[in-house]
């Protein structure tokens, strides 16, 4: 069973808070403008940095994942593919279930997350981004980070 019945308001309100937290960052991410080099659109809101980037000349695997979500919400989708493949994949699975988590609260129920198949497919897809971040790590080309004192400081 995906859905259980959730007569009690105060134990459906997360389905109400996840659904606010998918629209404040949605919001956020159509106030950003995607980075034009693939990754680094959170530095946009004063965030450092990646340090693995910095420290490595190497992507980590979360590295343009806000510029490929940031380019979903402004529709320009294959700089979402360019900046990171699983962007486009996350962001609509992240919309997809914010919608159905309010539409679930609304009626009365919420997610069964103690049931197998759900948290099966959860490993997965940690295992797979793991993966892809494993896989990019080895066969990206190290890059020679162009910052400097002054961009870690801001």
């Amino acid at each position: 069973m995906w859905f259980l019945p959730e007569p009690e308001l105060r134990r459906r309100l997360g389905g109400f808070v996840w659904f606010a937290f998918w629209a404040l960052l949605t919001g956020v991410l159509l106030w950003l403008q995607p980075n034009p080099a693939g990754h680094g659109t959170h530095r946009q809101l004063g965030l450092p940095p990646c340090p693995a980037l910095l420290l490595t000349g190497r992507p980590c695997p979360g590295c343009g994942m806000t510029t490929s979500w940031c380019a979903c919400v402004h529709g320009r989708w294959s700089e979402a593919w360019a900046a990171h493949p699983l962007g486009i994949p996350t962001y609509l699975l992240f919309t997809l279930s914010a919608w159905l988590t309010l539409a679930l609260a609304w009626r009365g129920y919420r997610w069964n997350t103690y049931h197998p198949p759900f948290n099966r497919g959860l490993l997965w897809a940690v295992g797979l981004f793991a993966l892809f971040g494993v896989g990019r790590w080895f066969l990206s080309p190290a890059q020679v980070p162009q910052l400097s004192i002054a961009d870690l400081v801001r």
